[in-house]
């Protein structure tokens, strides 16, 4: 790819980022409502986290892990699963996508 190329995909690959993560903490948040309200132990185990309050870092990796391991398809919750499985899907797509837009504007500094 030509250095113009790749300097024209960086916005729209960060522009891109925006919508993911809206819909994600939307998503995250009816997950973590629906594990409150419904799944008590598991809200428990994954340190009663919130989008604001209680949101460390520790308490952030076991709700990530909780979503990559698909942990919540042993709790046998259709609904759930149908918030989860999208919100899986856009973390991964997310953290990708971040990952790609870190480094292109260096291999375009290495052109």
């Amino acid at each position: 790819m030509t250095q113009s190329l790749l300097q024209a995909l960086w916005p729209a690959l960060a522009l891109t980022l925006f919508p993911i993560a809206m819909v994600y903490l939307y998503l995250a948040n009816q997950i973590v409502a629906k594990l409150k309200s419904e799944h008590p132990e598991v809200y428990s185990e994954l340190g009663s986290i919130s989008l604001i309050k209680n949101n460390t870092i520790a308490n952030s990796s076991k709700f990530c892990s909780f979503l990559f391991k698909a942990e919540y398809k042993h709790l046998s919750n259709e609904e759930l699963t149908k918030l989860a499985d999208p919100a899986r899907y856009l973390l991964v797509s997310g953290i990708i996508l971040a990952v790609i837009a870190f480094l292109l504007p260096i291999a375009v500094g290495y052109m």
